[in-house]
C-alpha cells in the first residue's frame, strides 16, 4: 500500500490530480474489498487512502467532497482507535482547519455538519466543538 500511496502523492505532486483521484479511488476500493464487509472500513489502511482522497479533492477545490472525507475518517478513526487517540484529535484537527478554508458561501452548511460530528465524537463540551460553534454563530451575526 504504501508504494501505490507513493505513486499517488507522486502523480498529485505533478499535477495530475484528477489522475491521482482515480488511482486513490482504485486503491480505496481494492482496500476495502481485502478486508471484506464485516471488518471493511473498520481498518486503519481504508482511513488512510479516504483521508488522501478528502486531501485530494481539497487541492482540486471541492470543498464539500474534501470536508465529507475528513468527517468519514474523523469518525472511523474514533471507532478503531478510540475518541481520545492522538491520531483521532489529529484528524479532528485537521478537518476543522480545513473547514476554516472553505468558501463563505458553503461554511455554514458545512460547519454545521463539523459541528454535529465533533460533538458525537468529542462531547459538545469539548475545545473543538466549543471552536466550531463560536465560528458558526460568528458567520450567521456577520451574513
Amino acid at each position: 500500500m504504501r508504494e501505490r500511496l507513493a505513486v499517488i502523492a507522486a502523480t498529485a505532486s505533478e499535477g495530475r490530480l484528477q489522475d491521482a483521484a482515480w488511482m486513490a479511488y482504485e486503491l480505496d476500493t481494492e482496500i476495502a474489498a481485502e478486508y471484506g464487509a464485516e471488518y471493511g472500513a473498520e481498518h486503519l489502511n481504508v482511513v488512510h487512502i479516504r483521508e488522501v482522497r478528502g486531501h485530494l479533492a481539497h487541492l482540486v477545490g471541492d470543498h464539500a467532497t474534501a470536508l465529507g472525507w475528513y468527517l468519514h475518517t474523523v469518525r472511523l478513526r474514533a471507532t478503531v482507535q478510540g475518541p481520545r487517540h492522538p491520531d483521532t484529535e489529529e484528524a479532528t484537527s485537521r478537518v476543522y482547519s480545513l473547514w476554516r478554508t472553505v468558501p463563505a458561501q458553503d461554511a455554514h452548511r458545512l460547519g454545521t455538519e463539523l459541528l454535529d460530528t465533533v460533538t458525537d465524537i468529542h462531547g459538545p463540551d469539548a475545545p473543538v466543538a466549543l471552536r466550531t460553534r463560536r465560528q458558526l454563530d460568528s458567520l450567521v451575526r456577520n451574513n
